[in-house]
């Protein structure tokens, strides 16, 4: 049995028993962590080059198309699935109930968004892309951009803390 027949460009995510993978072919596949039977797929339709990020019973999963899915975690089924404004995202980030993803072309931002619904909470813009992965603490969302910032955006509203210039591009 071939997981994908298409290449798989992101990181597995593990979770209540389940190891979550994502591939070119637009599929998310949940295997079984003890057997490595696949429990579930879903089609998304288009490439996913970002890793699935698992929280509360949520698989969620960024598309090279430009589109955020939340799957449950347990068969699969999709909760939600909203546009993005850009077309190449990073692997999503999970702080309590809210999911943080940064995007690059055409609109640099961090977005947060509502676990349980997909609905924007805020926008943070950013002065490049960023495809790396975020970090959060209670205190900030640590962003790295492609204009070689680390920025530390405030994580209830977004509002930039500081910027911290590096050599090159995260």
């Amino acid at each position: 049995l071939v997981l994908s027949a298409a290449p798989v460009r992101t990181g597995p995510a593990i979770a209540d028993g389940l190891v979550v993978v994502a591939g070119d072919d637009g599929r998310v596949r949940a295997v079984d962590e003890a057997t490595g039977v696949v429990v579930w797929e879903a089609d998304l339709g288009t490439p996913i080059r970002s890793s699935p990020a698992l929280h509360l019973g949520r698989a969620l999963v960024a598309t090279y198309g430009g589109r955020i899915a939340a799957l449950d975690l347990a068969t699969g089924a999709p909760l939600w699935s909203v546009g993005t404004r850009s077309t190449e995202l990073s692997s999503p980030c999970v702080r309590g109930t809210i999911q943080i993803q940064g995007s690059g072309f055409p609109n640099p931002e961090v977005v947060a968004r509502d676990l349980r619904t997909g609905g924007v909470l805020f926008r943070a813009p950013l002065e490049q892309h960023s495809y790396s992965s975020i970090a959060a603490s209670p205190a900030a969302l640590y962003v790295g951009a492609n204009d070689g910032g680390l920025y530390a955006l405030d994580p209830d509203t977004g509002a930039r803390q500081w910027l911290f210039p590096t050599a090159g591009s995260f």
